[in-house]
C-alpha cells in the first residue's frame, strides 16, 4: 500500500477573524508576592499592624510595591510603582513616614541602651511626606544610572515640646548644654519643604539572599539639589558616596 502527500494540502491553517479584526490587547495577568501581615488593636495604641507586598505583571517588566507599618504615632507608609517596559525605566513613588530620629541611630549591641548619649536627639520625632517621579537607564545587569525629581516635607517636633523660643523665654539657657540648643535651632531650620532634582550612578554586584547580601560589591554615588525657589522652600545640595563590599565565609 503506498501513501503519498501533496505539500499544499498536507497542512490548512485557517487564522481566527476574531484575533484580526478585534485588537483590544487581552488584560494583563499580575503575581502578588507577600510577606505576614499583622494586625491588632491595643487600648492604649490603637489600631497597629504592617505588611510588605510586592504585584508584578507575568513579564515581570510593571512592578507596584507597598509597605505599611504602624504602631500608635510610628507611621510608615510607602508605595512605589517601577515600568520596565523600555530600555529607559520609569516610575513614581510616595512615601510618609513618621518616627522617633533615634531610631536612625541606633547601633546593635548586648549591653545597656544602643541610643546616642544625647536628649534633644532622642526626644525629637522626625515625619518625612516625599512624591518621587524617576527615571533610570541601565547599561548591563551590573550599572545604571538614575535621575529623579522629589518633593518633599520634612519636619521635627520635640516630643516634649521644648524649642529655642521657649527656652529663652523661661530663662532655661542653664539647663541645657550648647550642644542640646544647637540641636533645636538646626531641627527647626531644617523643617519645612523643598523641591529637588537627584542623579545616581549605581554598580551592583551583589548576591542577595534571604538573609542578606552574600557575594559582590555596591557602589552608589548620588548628587541632590534643591535651588533656592521662592521664599518658601528650602534649598541645599548634598553628595553621598556608599561603597560596600561583601564576602562569602562559608
Amino acid at each position: 500500500m503506498n501513501f503519498a502527500f501533496r505539500e499544499d494540502n498536507l497542512f490548512t491553517i485557517e487564522a481566527d477573524n476574531n484575533q484580526i479584526l478585534n485588537a483590544k490587547r487581552p488584560p494583563e495577568k499580575y503575581k502578588l508576592y507577600g510577606r505576614s501581615a499583622t494586625f491588632g488593636y491595643s487600648q492604649y495604641f490603637g489600631a497597629w499592624g504592617g505588611t510588605m507586598m510586592a504585584l508584578s505583571n507575568i513579564l515581570e517588566d510593571k512592578h507596584y510595591y507597598f509597605m505599611v507599618a504602624s504602631y500608635g504615632d510610628f507611621k510608615v507608609y510607602d508605595f512605589a510603582h517601577l515600568n520596565q517596559v523600555n530600555q529607559l525605566n520609569w516610575g513614581y513613588s510616595g512615601s510618609w513616614q513618621k518616627m522617633p530620629l533615634r531610631y536612625s541611630y541606633w547601633q546593635p549591641g548586648f549591653s545597656g541602651s544602643r541610643y546616642p548619649a544625647q536628649n534633644i536627639l532622642n526626644q525629637t520625632w522626625s515625619s518625612n511626606k516625599s512624591v518621587d517621579l524617576f527615571v533610570r537607564r541601565p547599561f548591563n545587569k551590573f550599572t545604571r544610572v538614575e535621575g529623579a525629581v522629589r518633593a518633599k516635607n520634612k519636619s521635627f517636633e520635640n516630643e516634649y515640646g521644648l524649642t529655642p523660643e521657649l527656652i529663652k523665654e523661661f530663662e532655661l539657657e542653664a539647663e541645657f548644654t550648647s550642644t542640646d540648643l544647637e540641636l533645636l535651632k538646626m531641627y527647626r531650620d531644617a523643617s519645612g519643604t523643598s523641591l529637588s532634582f537627584i542623579g545616581s550612578y549605581i554598580r551592583d554586584t551583589g548576591l542577595d539572599t534571604e538573609w542578606g547580601p552574600l557575594n559582590g560589591n555596591r557602589v552608589r554615588a548620588q548628587v541632590e539639589v534643591a535651588p533656592p525657589i521662592g521664599k518658601n522652600l528650602l534649598s541645599y545640595t548634598t553628595l553621598s558616596i556608599d561603597a560596600r563590599k561583601y564576602y562569602c565565609l562559608g
